[in-house]
């Protein structure tokens, strides 16, 4: 499928967005100071643009490209899932533990009553976790999302889910944590006790991609328009894809 039928499959269809307000999502992004970003999330794919090419007229949807768009968030991960799938072919996938390749991590922090601190609390820790000699010697490359979720006492679960290129990574020490465990503990500052951190296996590569990406398109439910804004203010002039 080329890029026009995207964009106009992507614009046609409703991806889940009645689990979205967007009126309401759009103005608690305006509350915030996000004018204009509120007016094109409103407007997403209302109007279009007309190109004339080879005796024919493209009609492309004008799109807001927000991350809380439903639609821009699809065309989003089409967009990077075609950029990195044939990268990921590159590196076999490990189909021991022991072998270097391709694996699951997630990572996570214990839960926090705010949502904001919980994601200033997940991206300084990858960023130090990242300059560890432990990491720069046995991860060698990958890509990541970050997600969240709402326990039922309000807590807020913030976690990264990422494809990595490395080296066996759970070492047991006698009478210790595994060594990983250890050095996420320390770039967390302590905020990953008690906390789930995993390594999975990947099957093939499509699948692999496809799970990580889908957390940038998934439909955030049972979480308030103004919570929604909140994780858009905080995560505006940081990257929302990790590599």
């Amino acid at each position: 499928m080329n890029s026009y039928n995207i964009y106009n499959n992507i614009s046609n269809n409703n991806y889940n967005t009645s689990c979205l307000d967007i009126k309401q999502i759009s103005y608690e992004i305006k509350e915030l100071g996000f004018k204009k970003e509120s007016e094109r999330l409103e407007n997403c794919c209302k109007n279009k643009v007309y190109v004339e090419c080879d005796c024919r007229i493209y009609i492309f949807p004008i799109m807001c490209m927000n991350k809380l768009c439903p639609k821009c968030s699809k065309l989003r991960s089409y967009r990077i899932f075609k950029q990195y799938i044939e990268i990921l072919k590159e590196y076999k996938i490990a189909h021991s533990i022991y072998d270097r390749g391709l694996r699951l991590l997630t990572l996570t922090i214990k839960n926090q009553f705010s949502l904001e601190k919980g994601i200033d609390i997940l991206y300084e820790s990858f960023k130090r976790f990242k300059q560890r000699i432990y990491f720069k010697r046995n991860i060698f490359g990958g890509i990541g999302v970050i997600d969240f979720t709402q326990d039922k006492e309000g807590l807020w679960h913030v976690h990264l889910h990422l494809i990595i290129n490395s080296n066996y990574l759970d070492r047991q020490y006698k009478g210790q944590d595994p060594k990983l465990v250890q050095e996420w503990v320390v770039c967390t500052k302590g905020l990953s006790n008690g906390a789930g951190l995993n390594i999975k296996p990947i099957r093939n590569y499509k699948g692999s991609l496809n799970y990580v990406l889908k957390y940038i398109t998934k439909t955030i439910n049972n979480i308030s328009p103004k919570d929604l804004a909140i994780f858009y203010k905080t995560t505006k002039n940081r990257r929302f894809l990790f590599t």
